[in-house]
């Protein structure tokens, strides 16, 4: 063999060498896309409860690596559950947290809705109870509760009917007292003017 044709034989196998590391590098560029899209799934699954300017912002996580955005669903009942919700005063907000499952962010968002109810319907202030049933009434429409947690609902709204019936009873007790000194009122002058 010539020392040309030895010289050559190296280069034509060269050439095989670079289709070689072309497909190495599309092997390289499309793990590393479906790394990027694992990954921004896994974010848009994620949900978080976020303290943001006095109030829990429930959000969700992007298509995308990373980033997230307040949640917005088009149901108007669930619109209302996942609201910004503001705390009662003098109660803190929680420290920021991530949930891998809505249903887990819900049974998070009803263990502090419940409390603050509970807290707000025992306190017997008129003012108070509608803030605690207002979150009563946000914590119900939480589609992913536990069944412990709906029979806790239960209980919290038993309780709160019953503090919403007293409240009712001495409204109506207040409203007869004024109608009888209305009426008490209007016959004194009845029986004046008959005089």
């Amino acid at each position: 063999m010539s020392e040309t044709e030895t010289t050559m034989a190296p280069r034509s196998r060269g050439g095989g060498g670079g289709a070689k590391a072309l497909l190495a590098w599309v092997a390289i560029l499309a793990l590393l896309a479906l790394v990027v899209w694992l990954v921004s799934e896994r974010n848009a699954r994620t949900w978080y409860l976020v303290p943001d300017e006095g109030r829990l912002v429930v959000m969700r996580g992007m298509l995308l690596p990373v980033g997230r955005q307040a949640y917005r669903p088009s149901d108007p009942a669930l619109a209302q559950a996942y609201a910004p919700v503001v705390a009662p005063p003098g109660k803190p907000l929680p420290a920021e947290k991530g949930f891998e499952e809505r249903s887990l962010l819900d049974q998070a968002l009803y263990d502090l809705l419940a409390g603050w109810a509970r807290d707000e319907i025992a306190s017997g202030d008129p003012a108070r109870l509608e803030r605690g049933l207002g979150y009563l009434g946000r914590a119900e429409r939480l589609p992913g509760l536990s069944p412990s947690q709906r029979e806790d609902l239960a209980g919290l709204r038993a309780e709160s009917g019953y503090q919403e019936a007293l409240r009712l009873v001495a409204r109506a007790a207040d409203e007869l007292r004024d109608a009888a000194r209305s009426f008490g009122t209007q016959a004194l002058r009845a029986l004046r003017w008959a005089t």
